[in-house]
């Protein structure tokens, strides 16, 4: 067996489904299927679905979580979940959602859908409901649901003349085993899903081979396909009521579509909250400071009900400081969200997110250090594009702070073209091009999303990691991590930023652990950009997308927009 180069024109589908992973001590490169297989004491290996939720309806692979994110950005709904639905013969995509007010239609949620998915995504029925039953976990109870559905009408569809032959030649030849079972218990007929009803892509292949070669057929693999969906009308709920009320921040899966903001100009009101660290507290002056040089660029500051508290080492309990967040991002009159300063804590406020509040009111969030990590989780899960910049404790307050700081940083809130361009002096250590979305943070506040909910998609990316006061040592467990679980394997691309405070361990400078641990890949590396923890920084989109090229006369440049129109 020969293994592909990757997908043509397709890197990030390259990156994703051709990882290289570490096997007796060296990297290899192997294919990532999606599929779950056991292995029969013969040795022989049964297939068992795919991972995770996805679909396969007609032989097209869909995400359950994508279609309900983006009925979710629909103003009304507040939970949505989708499923599989019997229907003539064959599975269908089916919604059921949440609907307390009742002024939502299944034509409006149905045009809603077919302008923000694929039509093959767009389901084929609609349920509408004042709630959805649950889980104990506030989560739609997939399995009641599938109570709620009741029969409907089947979908029609024509058999055509090659799904026939199919048919006709099937019964004059031995078949798969794993087809055999479904054909003898009479699942199939001329217009039956041949993948619904069992079929894989290994078994259609086989199918095809031996039907074509006796009877002198070309029947191509699109025959195996079943007919698209087709509108239902939307039925009522009865029988199953709901333990408690649909949750308003229903999960927000993984986005791969950049959700802007609106640009930000002086005059505007910018909201200031703690997420961690009481250091406005333990501050007051240099936080008071901040906060009148924020005034100073021209715009008008709104300072959270908690942000100067104190709760502990933190500056008020979770509730409090959600509340403080989800306020400023609900507000019509706040333009964009600052983070004040730093900490070690901010990923206590991950599960408490809402991130269809967050979705729905667009705004920038800007932070650095620690919230960082929040950044990179509200923009992996909304898509908003968030900016790693600045904060008011240790940029705006400090009185001879590089002036190329704030220019960037106003320069980004309100769109200019001028600041897609990144002049900065940058080591290559390994040099050449590539774009993708980027990641940015403090390594090791991004260490935290690891294996959560909310760890970013890295396939593909650029990433830029940046620390501060921590030896060599201490980083490379970090970075080591992030290689071991495969983060390194999907980048196109890495920037380290300039480290403040971070000592060499046995003479070895973090420069040269970067370049030990990156060796055996071949995207682009690069050194030195000021940003993070550095006095002169610059301010960088996550999420918009950034191309590196060592040759280019601008060696970093977004080449997307951070900002709506």
């Amino acid at each position: 067996m020969v293994l592909a180069d990757g997908y043509a024109g397709l890197a990030d589908r390259t990156v994703d489904a051709f990882p290289r992973l570490r096997i007796g001590g060296r990297a290899v490169r192997v294919y990532r299927t999606g599929d779950r297989a056991r292995r029969r004491p013969d040795g022989q290996l049964v297939y068992a679905g795919r991972i995770g939720r996805q679909l396969n309806l007609g032989g097209v692979r869909l995400e359950p979580e994508e279609v309900e994110a983006a009925a979710l950005t629909l103003d009304g709904l507040t939970a949505a979940a989708v499923l599989a639905e019997p229907a003539g013969g064959r599975d269908v995509l089916a919604l059921h959602v949440a609907v307390p007010c009742g002024r939502i239609t299944e034509a409006a949620l149905r045009a809603h859908l077919a302008g923000l998915l694929p039509s093959t995504a767009v389901p084929a029925r609609i349920h509408l409901y004042p709630s959805l039953p649950l889980t104990g976990y506030d989560k739609p109870d997939l399995r009641a649901l599938t109570v709620l559905a009741l029969p409907g009408a089947p979908l029609a569809a024509e058999p055509d003349a090659t799904a026939s032959a199919v048919a006709a030649g099937n019964q004059a030849v031995a078949l798969p085993n794993e087809v055999r079972g479904w054909w003898a218990a009479g699942h199939a007929a001329a217009t039956t899903d041949f993948f619904s009803c069992g079929g894989d892509s290994l078994a259609c292949v086989e199918l095809l081979h031996r039907v074509n070669e006796p009877f002198g057929l070309e029947i191509p693999l699109s025959a195996f396909t079943a007919p698209g969906p087709a509108p239902h009308p939307p039925r009522p709920a009865t029988g199953v009521q709901p333990s408690h009320p649909a949750p308003v921040n229903g999960a927000i899966p993984m986005s791969t579509t950049p959700r802007l903001a609106a640009p930000v100009s002086k005059g505007d009101r910018i909201g200031i909250v703690t997420v961690s660290a009481p250091e406005p507290a333990d501050l007051p002056d240099v936080f008071s400071h901040g906060v009148q040089a924020l005034t100073g660029l021209g715009f008008e500051v709104v300072v959270g009900a908690h942000a100067t508290g104190r709760s502990g080492y933190r500056a008020g309990t979770t509730d409090e400081l959600l509340d403080d967040f989800h306020q400023m991002i609900a507000d019509p009159s706040i333009a964009a969200v600052l983070c004040a300063g730093g900490g070690r804590n901010s990923n206590r406020l991950l599960p408490g997110l809402d991130l269809a509040l967050i979705a729905a009111n667009p705004k920038l969030i800007v932070g650095v250090s620690d919230p960082s990590l929040l950044l990179n989780a509200i923009t992996s899960r909304t898509g908003l594009v968030t900016l790693h910049g600045p904060s008011v404790m240790w940029d705006l307050a400090v009185p001879d702070a590089p002036c190329e700081t704030a220019e960037h940083f106003t320069a980004m809130l309100s769109g200019q073209s001028a600041a897609a361009r990144i002049d900065a002096t940058l080591t290559w250590t390994r040099p050449g091009a590539a774009e993708g979305p980027l990641i940015a943070g403090c390594l090791s506040s991004l260490r935290c999303l690891l294996g959560t909910p909310w760890e970013p998609r890295w396939d593909g990316t650029i990433l830029a990691v940046e620390d501060a006061f921590k030896p060599t040592d201490v980083l490379d467990q970090t970075f080591t991590h992030l290689r071991d679980v495969g983060v390194l394997d999907k980048i196109a691309g890495l920037i380290i930023g300039e480290s403040v405070g971070c000592e060499a361990t046995a003479g070895i400078p973090v420069t040269a652990m970067v370049d030990e641990l990156s060796r055996e890949y071949a995207w682009p590396l690069a050194h030195g950009l000021p940003y993070g923890h550095t006095p002169r920084k610059y301010i960088l989109p996550i999420g918009a997308t950034l191309r590196m090229d060592s040759a280019a006369e601008h060696p970093l440049t977004f080449i997307s927009p951070w900002v709506a129109a």
